[in-house]
């Protein structure tokens, strides 16, 4: 049983939901990475937000990128130099990275949320940071936060 024979060509969910794993052969590459969950955002597309995506024949074909894997049988979530290695492995580009250094709990990083996106031509959505190592504090969980950029919030409403 295939992925691809679950959906008809002009099925809403064959075109929207499966088209970038069908295209990018994601249920073959995946096989080798069982007990792996890829999370990613699907982008492109969207009036006005062009980012990197190509245009084909008139439409803008939407892209992928990595933003976390978690591993199942053990129930955490992988650093992200694993993360960038397995994307390569699988030929997926990742989030962007714009900083690498110690967690910061000032202000001090709050500049990486503003100006244009690093991946096109439309102002920035904001950045994550995450621990690494990975971790967690005691009450609130995962350390991981999203900061949006001022302009993206005026334009999002």
């Amino acid at each position: 049983f295939r992925i691809t024979q679950m959906f008809e060509k002009n099925d809403t969910a064959y075109n929207y939901w499966w088209e970038i794993p069908i295209k990018m052969g994601l249920e073959k590459k995946l096989k080798e990475y069982k007990g792996l969950a890829v999370w990613g955002e699907l982008y492109g597309g969207i009036k006005g937000w062009h980012y990197d995506c190509p245009v084909v024949d008139g439409r803008m074909e939407r892209k992928f990128r990595v933003f976390d894997i978690f591993d199942i049988k053990n129930k955490k979530f992988l650093e992200w130099d694993r993360i960038e290695q397995i994307s390569s492995e699988l030929g997926l580009e990742t989030a962007p990275v714009l900083y690498r250094g110690p967690w910061k709990t000032d202000h001090s990083l709050h500049h990486l949320a503003e100006g244009p996106s690093t991946i096109g031509t439309c102002v920035r959505e904001g950045f994550v940071m995450r621990s690494v190592p990975e971790a967690n504090h005691p009450q609130l969980g995962r350390k991981i936060i999203k900061l949006k950029g001022r302009d993206y919030k005026l334009i999002k409403g």
